[in-house]
């Protein structure tokens, strides 16, 4: 078993610097970032997923790399049902969204 999780391990990072390589990965995260910049709302990562058709894992990683090094989102602490899935998940918005004081603009919500 440990051969297999060996080779989907290479697989997966393969893949990723075949992405970062030709480019599409920071297409990806533009893509990302624009849609959490125009959505009326909050959204979470599944919504992102599903409406760009984006793999679930690689909007994960996108969205952790936006949020923790680029600052460009922000994370919600709280939990709340996603309208995908049906799970208590965090929800994320764009960082130009937030006040200093830690609510939304415009009272979106």
């Amino acid at each position: 078993m440990k051969h297999t999780s060996h080779n989907m391990r290479t697989s997966s990072i393969e893949a990723y610097r075949e992405r970062v390589e030709t480019g599409k990965h920071q297409l990806d995260r533009d893509r990302v970032s624009e849609y959490v910049l125009r959505a009326p709302g909050k959204v979470t990562r599944r919504m992102i997923a599903r409406d760009l058709e984006m793999e679930t894992s690689t909007v994960a990683s996108i969205v952790n790399d936006l949020r923790d090094k680029s600052k460009v989102l922000y994370e919600f602490q709280g939990k709340a049902p996603c309208p995908v899935t049906g799970r208590n998940v965090h929800w994320l918005t764009h960082t130009s969204r937030i006040r200093p004081q830690g609510d939304l603009f415009g009272g979106v919500q």
